[in-house]
């Protein structure tokens, strides 16, 4: 059975996992992060809320800590699904 599956996943070399697609985007757009902020991090605790990227960014003398999360969806989110199921997961992370 192990080789048929093996044989299988052998057939489909274009099926990536979701992980490694969600790490790859983290990847790349904290790279791109990097290009204009010294201090970019991936895979950080944040008020016991673990996000994909967390830098900070010094404007008018002041830093700010930035936390970015990468989601790859298919298509737009609603303003609907960003208020009832996004901002409440990740709203602890600004106290």
């Amino acid at each position: 059975m192990a080789n048929n599956r093996s044989q299988k996943q052998a057939n489909k070399p274009h099926d990536v996992s979701t992980v490694k697609k969600g790490n790859d985007f983290r990847d790349t757009v904290a790279a791109l992060l990097r290009t204009a902020y010294d201090q970019v991090e991936i895979e950080k605790i944040v008020n016991g809320k673990s996000v994909d990227i967390l830098y900070q960014s010094r404007q008018l003398g002041k830093y700010s800590t930035i936390a970015v999360e990468c989601k790859n969806y298919s298509k737009p989110i609603t303003a609907q699904k960003f208020s009832n199921e996004i901002w409440p997961e990740y709203e602890q992370l600004l106290q």
